[in-house]
């Protein structure tokens, strides 16, 4: 009976969603867990559950789960006692890549099946706690709190390499794919390029006055290569042309920075420390959008088609109407 209450709320809640103004909250959910990262799971991942709607696999505490905004609660969730899970990041094989720490002293990267707390393989070349980490097919890039990247082959399971270009820890990495590049920022503002077969540091950029919140690409055509998005604590979204090695334009915000995400060059989400969140247009290096999110704190921002997915790093996760188009 109970479960038949929630599916109703919940389809009641979206009927109102389709009436809500712009910046409306339409979906509120409290976690089980502390949700400090989100990462969307594709129409493959999602088929292992067989779950149409949207889906996200989010991480935070000691908790992994997947929630999805066509089922009210998670599935597949699961609890590692011993493990701070910083990062759950999906595969396309329906696997999991889980990054964090152990006991607060070492670091913790392993593949899971979903729902299952067992590691089908744990990495034992992580010395430090994690607190950068990206995939990018079976290439793993992993920052540490000494400020190391450090390069995994998920295929063979081996370590390709290890930079120590970093005096900080890091905080940011990304995969500039048209470059052959990796892209990782770091707490003292830094960013630095790096081959990303063979780790050898390509150039660096220092424009930023504050820690690297988040780093992303985006690629529009061939001739430029991957362009690379970067946000900080410092309130600039900065938009990068690493092949010409130059800071192309940026956006000056009055507030610290906590999150982004990269939809286009038009379309730039971003999470502030106060709790806002505002849409930017590097193209045009304007502020489009922005308004109050409910939330006193925006960790993490994902957007779902007209809907903006934030959570405040705590158990408060809500979704945001965008329609009609945030201008």
């Amino acid at each position: 009976m109970q479960t038949i209450v929630k599916y109703i709320s919940f389809y009641l809640a979206l009927l109102v969603g389709l009436y809500a103004k712009a910046g409306e909250p339409i979906h509120r959910y409290t976690a089980e867990f502390p949700i400090v990262s989100m990462e969307r799971l594709s129409s493959a991942e999602r088929d292992v559950v067989k779950v149409t709607a949207t889906q996200w696999l989010v991480a935070g505490g000691h908790g992994v789960a997947q929630w999805s905004q066509g089922v009210p609660g998670t599935i597949n969730k699961f609890e590692l006692p011993d493990i701070r899970a910083s990062f759950a990041i999906p595969r396309t094989n329906g696997q999991w890549i889980i990054g964090g720490n152990y006991n607060d002293e070492l670091g913790y990267l392993a593949i899971h099946q979903p729902g299952d707390p067992r590691p089908l393989w744990q990495c034992n070349e992580v010395d430090h706690p994690i607190t950068a980490l990206a995939v990018h097919g079976d290439f793993c890039l992993i920052g540490d709190i000494q400020g190391q990247l450090t390069c995994i082959d998920l295929s063979t399971h081996q370590k390709l390499w290890t930079s120590a270009a970093h005096n900080k820890m890091l905080t940011s990495i990304c995969v500039l794919p048209l470059n052959g590049q990796v892209a990782s920022g770091d707490w003292l503002g830094k960013i630095i390029l790096s081959e990303l077969l063979s780790g050898e540091q390509v150039t660096s950029f220092s424009q930023h006055r504050g820690p690297i919140a988040g780093l992303s690409s985006i690629e529009t055509n061939t001739a430029t290569g991957s362009q690379l998005v970067s946000c900080s604590y410092d309130g600039t979204v900065r938009l990068w042309y690493p092949r010409q090695n130059r800071l192309v334009r940026f956006i000056q915000l009055e507030s610290r920075i906590v999150c982004h995400e990269t939809e286009s060059l038009e379309a730039v989400w971003i999470g502030l420390a106060d709790g806002r969140v505002c849409k930017g247009d590097l193209l045009h290096a304007k502020l489009r959008w922005e308004c109050p999110s409910e939330l006193n704190y925006v960790q993490a921002i994902r957007k779902s088609e007209e809907t903006l997915y934030l959570s405040d790093g705590m158990r408060n996760l809500i979704g945001l109407s965008l329609s009609p188009n945030c201008e």
